[in-house]
């Protein structure tokens, strides 16, 4: 037997180099796109937030779906799809990417157009899951085992990555309206 020229990397090794790249990336985010972090984010899945707390069964699979198609949605599609579950609950976990250097606010101190457009994007992705049978058709396309979802709810979860912490429109007053618009957006 031939033994392999490369010897797979340690973690230590690995998260030296991704997080090298990752700060490129933030640092030089001028001459990045948007697909750029795409890319990242499919090559480096580990820099995904987990869309699951401690208690949870995890991925189902043990995989990231990157640019998941919803059958029949006309809007965009999401960056990416983590299936999960726990005890009570079988989840879609939808997270989608924005470039960092969109705003979070006008000069106004008002929600930004792009920040709208984000938004709108995953209101767009909970209506298609509330329209007739696209619930069964994700299901059934994305062939999760029926004993996955015996006895478990099947729900949708959201994920939305943007903009940077040092923005300078966010502003204290901003911040305090997004937090109380926040908590609205989680009932709606």
């Amino acid at each position: 037997m031939k033994k392999s020229r490369h010897s797979a990397w340690n973690w230590d090794r690995y998260e030296r180099k991704i997080i090298k790249e990752w700060q490129s990336l933030l640092d030089n985010q001028k001459q990045y796109k948007e697909s750029d972090f795409q890319s990242f984010f499919e090559k480096n899945p580990c820099f995904l937030p987990l869309p699951f707390e401690e208690g949870a069964h995890g991925l189902f699979p043990t995989a990231v779906i990157s640019q998941p198609i919803l059958s029949g949605l006309v809007s965009k599609i999401p960056d990416f799809l983590l299936l999960s579950r726990d005890s009570a609950s079988f989840y879609a976990n939808f997270i989608e990417i924005e470039d960092p250097n969109k705003p979070w606010a006008t000069q106004s101190g008002q929600q930004s157009a792009q920040l709208t457009q984000a938004i709108n994007q995953i209101k767009d992705w909970k209506s298609w899951f509330q329209n007739g049978n696209n619930k069964q058709k994700f299901i059934d396309e994305y062939q999760i085992p029926h004993d996955l979802i015996k006895g478990r709810s099947f729900e949708q979860r959201y994920i939305l990555i943007y903009g940077r912490r040092n923005d300078p429109s966010l502003t204290d007053e901003f911040n305090k309206r997004e937090r109380a618009y926040k908590i609205l957006m989680k009932y709606l």
